[in-house]
């Protein structure tokens, strides 16, 4: 059976997820600041692939007159999600001292 578009980059986000869990499982008790910076850059990259791959199997359900809104969409959402991240890791770092 041949998997779909969607359902490989699915399957990629998943992968990358899993073993950034794995890892993190692994090596949690002896993490350095290098290491969570690698493996954060590791799955940066990982959501970086998925988030394109998805983005582009969405816009083209689209008709063509509104493609420009699900990229419109598409990077308001992904701006707001990382505003709120930053929001919340700013607040967590704030509540930490």
């Amino acid at each position: 059976m041949i998997e779909s578009s969607e359902q490989r980059s699915t399957n990629s986000f998943l992968f990358n997820l899993a073993i950034e869990v794995l890892l993190f499982t692994i090596f949690g008790m002896l993490l350095i600041t290098y290491m969570v910076i690698g493996f954060y850059i590791i799955f940066g990259i990982g959501c970086g692939i998925a988030f394109g791959n998805t983005m582009t199997i969405v816009n083209l359900r689209f008709p063509v007159q509104q493609k420009a809104y699900g990229n419109i969409s598409f990077n308001t959402l992904m701006q707001f999600a990382v505003a709120v991240g930053t929001s919340v890791c700013a607040a967590l770092v704030l509540l930490s001292y």
